[in-house]
């Protein structure tokens, strides 16, 4: 009676343990559904263009849902992006908004490299 009961048990962690062990697989499975965007910025005669804001805006709703400035060498990068359809939009004073729309991937990074036009008066 005594081995019966002891399986029974074992039987009962073991599905726990499972059931922990699905738990965690599928939250690590979601998290990683994120996608990065880096990319240089440039003006037409290829000088980077530091302090332009970078945008990534989800198209559907017009929200925005990151946002970071280029660094003294034109530089930026967005991490932890949504994946599926985003529009990426860098401004700077004195140029034309860039916008364009595309897909990003679950773990994918997007390497851009931008060229800004200059507005004209």
């Amino acid at each position: 009676m005594v081995v019966i009961e002891k399986n029974r048990y074992m039987k009962q962690v073991k599905v726990l343990a499972l059931c922990f062990l699905c738990m965690f697989t599928f939250f690590d499975i979601v998290e990683g559904q994120t996608g990065r965007l880096t990319g240089r910025v440039r003006d037409e005669q290829g000088v980077t263009l530091e302090r332009a804001e970078a945008r990534v805006i989800n198209p559907s709703s017009d929200e925005v849902v990151a946002v970071t400035s280029t660094d003294d060498l034109g530089f930026f990068e967005l991490e932890e992006l949504p994946v599926g359809l985003i529009r990426l939009e860098i401004q700077r004073l004195g140029f034309q908004l860039f916008s364009q729309e595309f897909e990003l991937g679950a773990t994918e990074r997007q390497i851009i490299d931008i060229e800004l036009r200059i507005q004209a008066l």
